[in-house]
């Protein structure tokens, strides 16, 4: 092979690896997106757990939240607007001094909280089947 073809089939495989780790970094992104969405996805099914001192208020289920929704959670301490929307949460105005609660926007995928502690509000989002957890995170063994 003389050497403008090496020179040439060198680029070729520069060029084939380049496409190919185009490729890989693509599919990770759309794995990436498609693991983080909600209801509807592989069957995930997820819910919102709303709280208020830790006693469980109402229980949501995202997946049939395709229309738009607003709830209002009221008590002694002050109110928080709730709003549905397509599978996702937020609080989207509340009385609370630092508003924290309503900065935090739109949740949609399991582990996501929202929290008023002025409150005593928490919404969070599970997985439809799992239950809030009673116990500790972890199990230590004795040594």
């Amino acid at each position: 092979m003389s050497a403008p073809q090496r020179l040439t089939a060198q680029r070729a495989e520069i060029v084939f690896a380049g496409i190919v780790f185009a490729v890989a970094v693509l599919l990770a992104a759309c794995f990436a997106v498609g693991g983080s969405a909600t209801a509807g996805t592989h069957g995930e099914r997820t819910k919102a757990i709303v709280s208020r001192d830790g006693a469980v208020v109402q229980t949501i289920d995202l997946g049939n939240t395709d229309e738009f929704d607003i709830l209002l959670f009221e008590d002694d301490r002050g109110s928080n607007l709730i709003e549905l929307d397509g599978g996702r949460i937020r609080v989207a105005d509340a009385d609370c001094p630092d508003r924290t609660c309503v900065r935090t926007g739109w949740i949609e995928r399991p582990g996501q909280i929202i929290a008023c502690v002025p409150h005593g509000l928490t919404i969070i989002i599970e997985r439809e089947g799992e239950g809030t957890p009673n116990g500790p995170d972890a199990v230590v063994g004795a040594a």
